[in-house]
């Protein structure tokens, strides 16, 4: 008896095995199109319950030493960054030092008063603060050292709003960079510093930080653009501009971890968690820092919690999925712009739901 359950157990084992090895063929089978023409030059994760079930890196990291990219390659991840931005805003929240519905200036008292005594934390947080996605006045992007938080804020960040605040939604990067002058302002911290001592550090996201272009930091990705199929370098950005709404670089595997920090509830507690994971939004099904969709995609009687974010900076084009109730993880880290990583996360859960990604595979 006790042998024909090791038998069994075994065959379980390498059924298990197969089943794993024939997702991943598919799956790298599905991208590998992708990669014809410059249209996807990255990595792809794919986890499911902590763990991972495929990934991958394809192309080039830096072409002029034609350096590959690996599952150790460090992208700029533009607006994923909102995602860590609002979790410290929800630790500082969950700490009594911030108040959801706290103004503005309850916390910047150098801002413009009009708008600072009406917009909100939840407004800045939900993209429904009236403030444009960049400021009217034109950025100045070829100022080489770092912007005072302040100085950009008055400057770069205190436009005309467009509508009363909570009354619309507009996808705004100055309310993001409020946010994180909120965040300086509360704990008397860089912005840099709060989000090393309060996520990636107790996360063990070594690979994770604020993106210094100066710094000499090791496996970094270089980002390229396509011109009538010609690539060309990504222009200098200085990252003091996007600061809090998009200054950042990871890699897949601290995005694991990220995960797992989201699903642990150990640097923030499930009753916060649930507040920034809530749609507030109706039509755009935005939370804090989240886009977040029903879906019944793998099962018509069953609605399942889908959130994402794309994230796109000096030609780098991100993805970040996760589907709650299954505990599947997508990400998708690209160094050239224009890459279609919605159409190649539709593949690949349509992958891991039905084995087939009908459909999706673009023409050779």
């Amino acid at each position: 008896m006790k042998n024909n359950l090791t038998i069994i157990f075994l065959l379980l084992i390498l059924s298990t095995n197969a089943i794993s090895q024939e997702i991943d063929k598919k799956i790298d089978d599905f991208i590998q199109p992708f990669t014809l023409n410059n249209n996807f030059n990255g990595v792809v994760l794919v986890a499911q319950n902590g763990e991972v079930i495929f990934e991958k890196a394809y192309g080039i990291a830096n072409r002029e030493w034609m350096i590959p990219n690996s599952v150790h390659t460090k992208f700029r991840i533009g607006s994923l960054t909102k995602q860590f931005t609002s979790f410290l805003i929800m630790q500082l929240v969950e700490q009594g030092e911030i108040d959801l519905n706290g103004k503005i200036c309850d916390y910047l008292d150098y801002y413009r008063r009009d708008n600072g005594r009406k917009i909100t934390v939840h407004h800045l947080l939900t993209h429904t603060s009236g403030l444009p996605i960049f400021s009217a006045i034109p950025l100045p992007e070829a100022h080489i050292g770092a912007y005072p938080v302040n100085e950009f804020v008055e400057k770069y960040c205190s436009d005309n709003i467009d509508f009363e605040p909570g009354t619309n939604f507009q996808y705004s990067n100055c309310g993001y960079y409020i946010l994180g002058a909120i965040i300086e302002s509360v704990t008397k911290k860089t912005f840099e510093e709060s989000l090393s001592q309060m996520i990636l550090e107790p996360a063990g996201m070594i690979n994770s930080g604020y993106d210094h272009p100066e710094n000499i930091l090791s496996n970094r990705a270089s980002g390229y653009g396509v011109d009538n199929g010609k690539l060309f370098n990504a222009r200098c950005q200085n990252m003091s501009i996007p600061f809090s709404a998009g200054a950042l670089y990871s890699t897949v595997e601290d995005f694991l971890l990220w995960d797992k920090v989201l699903n642990s509830n150990n640097l923030l507690s499930k009753k916060y968690t649930d507040i920034m994971l809530t749609p507030y939004v109706a039509g755009e099904n935005y939370g804090y820092g989240w886009y977040i969709n029903k879906d019944t995609i793998t099962d018509p009687n069953k609605t399942f919690t889908v959130c994402s974010h794309y994230g796109s900076i000096t030609q780098f084009n991100n993805l970040v999925i996760r589907r709650l109730e299954e505990r599947i993880l997508i990400v998708i880290l690209s160094n050239v712009y224009g890459t279609p990583i919605g159409t190649m996360s539709r593949g690949i859960n349509k992958i891991l739901h039905s084995g087939k990604a009908d459909g999706l595979i673009p023409e050779k």
